[in-house]
């Protein structure tokens, strides 16, 4: 019995050891860390988040001017370092801190998907889009609803690092050599149309002619039958800058531009019937008015904790307050060249000079992008 005893608590800490072997095992250079502050608790906010260890082995972390020395310890080891950091520096009394792997299975320790932030004219600006392998520039607007009807197909730009490349995506083919593959902290921002609206048909030429429609327009889809299956395909959609419209379920998008709705009716329920998917579909499908209820909003890209497309702009709200709205700076964010989107303008700001209610703290916009690039 007393051997079985032995030999079941020597077993428990073989596979225990094992299970947690990584959170034991120090850290070197390239590894990434979730770091989270216990105590102060409302500090949680501007220190909690996601670190890497530099090719040297070091973290840059929040109000604290040196780096840390993070290579070579176990995360346990980190924890009592940054709290020993933070208390001599008089910057906390008695911090606590919890430090996690990233790839570690076990305890609090995650495992983060890589993101692009994507905003300006698309239907859904919710910043953080999930960057799938080999995810090219039109994937990603798609990805975030494709383009309004008030986007400028023709610039349409990628920040990466301080480089912004413009693209018309007039010319760029969904699957083209031409249309770039996105790289992980790419920042999409498509530009608003300055480009005077065509002037609505006479009625007596509507009377005669049929509405064609054209890329860019917005349409709603609705599936009557089978209702059972509305809440998948029923949506509002997009053509897309070559006049295409993708559906669920359907393999190959339709060409829509040139068509009147109701053609396009006839054929979406003919594909679906050919490819049997539904045996007697009945699709209604109408254009939806020009002006869309609008909510003001700024993007906040980059180097930022938390990258959205749907910061709102409250009246006055400037540049500071749009950053800590986003999560603030991360540790690898350049603070001399955050750069303001109005239109075709790009203004340059050293956030080291601009106090958050100063004269020099610019007030935003609605449609201003923000991006705050890597150091």
């Amino acid at each position: 019995m007393k051997f079985s005893a032995l030999f079941v608590a020597i077993v428990s800490v073989i596979i225990a050891g094992r299970t947690c072997a990584q959170s034991f095992s120090p850290l070197k250079a390239g590894d990434s860390v979730t770091l989270e502050i216990l105590r102060p608790q409302g500090e949680a906010p501007h220190f909690n988040g996601h670190y890497n260890l530099s090719a040297k082995g070091e973290i840059k972390l929040p109000r604290l001017e040196a780096h840390i020395q993070a290579a070579g310890l176990s995360i346990e080891e980190l924890a009592k370092k940054l709290a020993e950091t933070y208390k001599a520096a008089g910057i906390y009394e008695e911090p606590a801190f919890r430090v996690s792997p990233q790839t570690c299975t076990c305890g609090r320790g995650v495992t983060l998907d890589p993101i692009i932030t994507v905003g300006g004219e698309v239907k859904t600006p919710t910043g953080n889009v999930p960057l799938r392998a080999d995810m090219r520039l039109y994937q990603a607007i798609i990805a975030a609803g494709g383009f309004t009807e008030f986007a400028d197909f023709q610039r349409v730009k990628v920040f990466r690092g301080t480089k912004a490349t413009i693209y018309d995506m007039r010319k760029i083919a969904p699957d083209g050599s031409n249309n770039p593959i996105l790289k992980e902290g790419d920042t999409i921002h498509v530009p608003q149309s300055t480009a005077e609206k065509p002037k609505a048909p006479a009625k007596a030429d509507a009377a005669k002619k049929p509405l064609l429609l054209k890329a860019g327009d917005l349409i709603v889809v609705e599936l009557k039958r089978p209702a059972e299956d509305a809440d998948n395909v029923s949506a509002r959609h997009s053509l897309g800058p070559d006049g295409s419209l993708r559906l669920p379920y359907l393999k190959a998008p339709f060409q829509a531009a040139g068509l009147t709705v109701a053609e396009l009716e006839s054929r979406i329920e003919a594909a679906c019937r050919e490819a049997g998917i539904y045996k007697e579909p009945d699709f209604q499908l109408s254009t939806t008015p020009r002006v869309l209820e609008h909510v003001p909003g700024v993007v906040v890209g980059g180097e930022v904790k938390s990258p959205r497309g749907d910061v709102p702009s409250r009246d006055g709200m400037r540049l500071f307050q749009a950053i800590m709205a986003a999560g603030g700076f991360t540790e690898f964010a350049d603070l001399r060249r955050v750069k303001l989107i109005r239109s075709k303008k790009e203004t340059t700001y050293d956030m080291r000079k601009v106090a958050p209610d100063d004269s020099n703290n610019p007030i935003l916009q609605d449609g201003d992008t923000i991006h705050v690039p890597q150091d």
